[in-house]
């Protein structure tokens, strides 16, 4: 496992797209439901239970120096096996160790500061990082798709964040111009309303942009499925925030 700066896109191959829309889509909702074995898991989850997740304040240590805070980690916790690490955002690091047993002794040592990073320990849980069904979080990052450069100004970005249920901070990729790709506003959040396009009018041109939402999974407990090996109830993901 390593840590990677942009995401794999994987194509199926075989199916046409009215094969597709049968699977579980129709133009008039807006969920796209799949059905996933255990079998099909295993392996994964196999995988997963020799992981823990780490997390910290951002502010305490610098994502880019990543690799360096997992050698420091490995000392620290006189590791014999090696550690793969993965990142899951700002903050947020998902640890694989090659022996299970490491996993666990590291979970339990109550060695938490690392090079001054107070670290927060977690076995990897299929629950991990998702919300109960209802309930929602006050702030949530949205990214403004291939905004124009012309309109990275940062009085337009703090207007668009008060349009998006008001401006809270700009991510300091946005604010340096180091990420071109989209600009990252941190708003305030209903937990309900999540458009997916927002307008900006300049003159006699509208731009038409994409807005992308980092919300996290959402549960709900399906009453009658078969239940979980980690869980007394099998959970139902979905993206929500």
């Amino acid at each position: 496992m390593r840590v990677r700066g942009r995401q794999c896109t994987e194509m199926t191959k075989g199916r046409s797209f009215a094969d597709a829309v049968k699977g579980g889509w129709n133009k008039e909702s807006k969920i796209i439901r799949v059905e996933v074995a255990r079998e099909e898991l295993s392996r994964n989850l196999s995988r997963l239970e020799h992981c823990l997740i780490g997390s910290w304040s951002p502010k305490q240590h610098n994502r880019g120096n990543l690799e360096t805070l997992g050698g420091e980690m490995a000392k620290a916790w006189g590791l014999k096996g090696k550690m793969g690490m993965a990142s899951m955002g700002k903050g947020r690091v998902l640890l694989e160790f090659e022996f299970v047993e490491e996993a666990r002794r590291v979970n339990l040592s109550g060695i938490r500061a690392v090079r001054g990073v107070q670290m927060g320990l977690e076995c990897w849980d299929p629950n991990s990082g998702c919300l109960e069904e209802g309930e929602t979080r006050k702030e949530v990052w949205v990214r403004i798709l291939g905004l124009p450069m012309s309109l990275w100004v940062p009085s337009v970005l703090k207007r668009v964040g008060d349009a998006c249920g008001g401006f809270l901070d700009v991510d300091p990729q946005t604010e340096s111009l180091e990420e071109l790709q989209w600009a990252r506003v941190l708003v305030r959040s209903d937990g309900v309303t999540f458009p997916d396009t927002l307008e900006l009018g300049f003159e006699e041109t509208t731009y038409s942009v994409t807005l992308w939402w980092e919300r996290m999974p959402s549960i709900r407990t399906e009453e009658g499925r078969k239940q979980s090996r980690w869980n007394p109830s099998t959970r139902e993901v979905e993206g929500k925030d």
